[in-house]
């Protein structure tokens, strides 16, 4: 009996251990797991830091610049503004890849997107004694319908790029389209440097994320990686060549779909299309309230406007209104709350929701809570009337 004693008790022991083995696994485990969420979270700063950092120093440079008529002003800081904005809806590509949204599409004029892009980053080239070289053919004032927020972001870092690491004395940037007049036109972004190039070892890791390369100019490593990203979304290819004068060149191709027309009503001007309706909005940030409500009352529509969610919810009635569009993050009763308790109410009309919010799952919930669509701020008439596009049957034209 004794020895069977002594046999369990060595087996006892040997569970003992067994399981304080897995025990310190799994701490080690869930430190390293800690470990790596917060090396994911500087990276994050980081990120914010580097993409933002370029367009508010360009506002800087822009005010600064005594040379500038205000006019020139005006559109260089709308430029800036325009590339800001798609920054921060581009950070999805790093920080949630999985959940990136959809391009969103629209007409425009990719000359003028380009041009606008290199006016922004002219003074950091100015400080850095680069020169830019801009070449677009003869279908510049052509528009067509494509992703224009992801070619504004991608000439933009592509051209940071090389003013930051490629120590270059001039960038040129080409834009060149072709089959123009065909169902399936295309463009040719190349932005080439003379600067250092880049060597056969980092070209093998020119485009994942956080890879610098042989540079000591600040930076995350993040730049030609969301070109790989914006490439494959606007359903284009990005090679890197060797440049003619030494440095870099990157070319870029990608598709310009043709707009399908569904309806005459489609081709209206947004203030002709939103003429008339009546709108419901709530929005508690006082200078983008003022600021839409100028936008919307010039454009003829029949505009309510609410401070909070709570206050819209009051000031609704299912017969009066056409069209809802509500912020998210609001006091009292949030967008959530109140796009529910509008359908809860009856009300099968459109409702349009924004968010300043580039991460994080703000718009699913505000669908799930019965939000037809979610539109990132600031809000733009042609935005809104692309939305209702869509929603066409929802749409009371009369």
């Amino acid at each position: 009996m004794r020895l069977m004693a002594g046999k369990e008790y060595v087996s006892n022991n040997r569970l003992k251990r067994l399981i304080t083995r897995i025990d310190i696994t799994s701490i080690k485990a869930a430190f390293e797991q800690q470990r790596l969420a917060q090396e994911r979270q500087r990276e994050l700063f980081a990120i914010i830091g580097h993409e933002l950092r370029t367009p508010v120093s360009a506002i800087e440079m822009i005010v600064a610049d005594s040379d500038l008529r205000p006019e020139d002003k005006i559109e260089q800081i709308t430029g800036v503004a325009e590339s800001l904005l798609s920054v921060l809806e581009d950070m999805r590509y790093v920080v949630q890849p999985e959940r990136a949204l959809t391009a969103e599409r629209g007409e425009a004029v990719p000359a003028q997107i380009v041009k606008r892009a290199v006016g922004m980053l002219q003074p950091i080239a100015t400080q850095k004694h680069v020169r830019l070289h801009l070449e677009i053919d003869s279908a510049s004032h052509q528009r067509f319908y494509f992703a224009a927020q992801s070619l504004r972001q991608t000439i933009t870092n592509l051209v940071k790029n090389a003013l930051i690491h490629a120590q270059a004395q001039n960038i040129w940037i080409s834009l060149k389209f072709e089959n123009v007049l065909a169902k399936q036109p295309s463009a040719t972004l190349v932005v080439e440097d003379d600067g250092k190039g880049i060597s056969k070892t980092d070209q093998m890791s020119l485009f994942e994320a956080f890879r610098r390369g042989d540079t000591d100019a600040e930076g995350t490593g993040l730049g030609l990686f969301i070109v790989s990203e914006l490439a494959t979304r606007m359903n284009g290819r990005i090679e890197y060549q060797s440049g003619r004068f030494g440095g870099a060149r990157f070319i870029m191709t990608f598709p310009l779909p043709e707009r399908v027309e569904r309806d005459p009503l489609l081709r209206l001007d947004p203030a002709l299309f939103l003429s008339g309706k009546r709108v419901l909005l709530a929005e508690d940030d006082r200078m983008l309230r003022l600021l839409s409500e100028k936008m919307m009352l010039k454009a003829g529509v029949k505009l309510t406007t609410a401070v909070d969610g709570e206050k819209a919810l009051a000031l609704f009635d299912a017969d009066e209104f056409d069209l809802v569009i509500t912020d998210i993050m609001m006091p009292r009763l949030d967008g959530y709350g109140l796009v529910s308790a509008l359908r809860k109410r009856g009300f099968k009309g459109p409702v349009l929701g924004v968010t300043a919010a580039v991460i994080g799952e703000e718009t699913d919930r505000l669908k799930d809570a019965g939000a037809d669509v979610v539109l990132p701020k600031p809000i733009k008439l042609d935005r809104v009337v692309a939305a209702l596009e869509e929603l066409q049957p929802l749409i009371s034209l009369s």
